[in-house]
């Protein structure tokens, strides 16, 4: 069982800072190398620190494409600052929370996604069976024994005029 304690070590953090991670979107790879530079930085009473790929890596689970699609994100974003020193490079979080950048929800998506989204809604409103497209006529009434329990005494109207007396005795009866 988890048991943290302060006394164990802790990361003194600014709560503006806090607030306005909290109202940025993001995604969870960012969210995740975000952390690390704070645990990184703040974590060791420090401004700013030499992270490598590799560290990043074990900190998330996360492997290096990603990790480095994500720290391109954040500076983008200008949640986190780089300072490139040969095989590390140094971060840093931007303290000026006003000059970050949020993205909306439009960019967000992968670009794979949205052809797909598109797809999927061209082909369901194009479907031959759609109710706005195409009534179907019932022929014959269905059966009692094929109409499902909860069909037969939630919609009534349903039913042929003769079936009618019948549920409506069995629903007073209980």
């Amino acid at each position: 069982m988890a048991n943290p304690q302060l006394e164990e070590g802790h990361t003194r953090i600014a709560n503006d800072i806090l607030e306005a991670v909290s109202l940025l979107r993001m995604s969870g790879e960012e969210s995740q190398v975000f952390w690390v530079v704070i645990r990184k930085t703040y974590g060791y009473q420090k401004t700013w620190d030499e992270i490598s790929l590799s560290q990043f890596c074990l900190a998330t689970g996360m492997n290096k494409q990603n990790v480095c699609r994500a720290l391109s994100k954040l500076i983008k974003k200008n949640m986190i600052i780089k300072i490139d020193k040969g095989r590390t490079s140094k971060y840093r979080i931007q303290k000026d929370y006003t000059t970050w950048l949020p993205l909306s929800k439009l960019i967000t998506l992968s670009k794979l996604i949205k052809p797909v989204i598109k797809n999927d809604k061209e082909n369901v409103i194009n479907i031959k069976t759609h109710k706005r497209n195409k009534k179907r006529k019932r022929t014959t009434s269905p059966s009692p024994t094929k109409r499902s329990r909860r069909n037969s005494h939630t919609t009534p109207s349903l039913l042929d005029a003769k079936e009618r007396p019948k549920i409506l005795d069995h629903k007073r009866s209980h």
